[in-house]
């Protein structure tokens, strides 16, 4: 396994779905990130970047804190590892009580999903945003 970061993962909301975006150092890590979850490599500022309707990533989770993770993906995990912030919810607020099962057996293998929220301002706007999940894999 590969633990050098290569990459950033990011959820985001589009329309009433989300979408995995992943920050990739270069076009051949794009590629492969496209081929093992769909989505189409671009260029983007400081790289490549791949956005994938997958809905659920199954990855081992190699490194935890309170602001995020370190995961490769399950299936290639030899490509390197990418980093997931979990702000404002931190690991605690996505695991809840499971979050010490996690910290305390690293590495873990973990679906990673998430699903859309939302809010309305004061002033009457509708806020949509993604909010991560984690569950443990059996």
């Amino acid at each position: 396994m590969n633990s050098e970061v290569v990459g950033r993962a990011s959820a985001v909301v589009r329309g009433d779905q989300v979408w995995w975006r992943f920050s990739c150092l270069g076009a051949r890590l794009a590629a492969v990130v496209a081929g093992l979850l769909g989505g189409t490599p671009g260029e983007a500022s400081g790289g490549w970047e791949v956005v994938t309707a997958a809905s659920g990533l199954r990855a081992e989770v190699i490194t935890a804190s309170d602001a995020g993770l370190r995961f490769t993906l399950a299936t290639a995990p030899d490509v390197g590892a990418f980093e997931l912030r979990l702000a404002p919810w931190g690991v605690a607020g996505v695991l809840g009580d499971a979050a010490g099962e996690l910290l305390a057996v690293l590495p873990v293998m973990v679906e990673l999903s998430a699903r859309v929220g939302e809010f309305t301002t004061l002033g009457g706007r509708l806020l949509r945003f993604a909010v991560p999940r984690l569950a443990l894999c059996a």
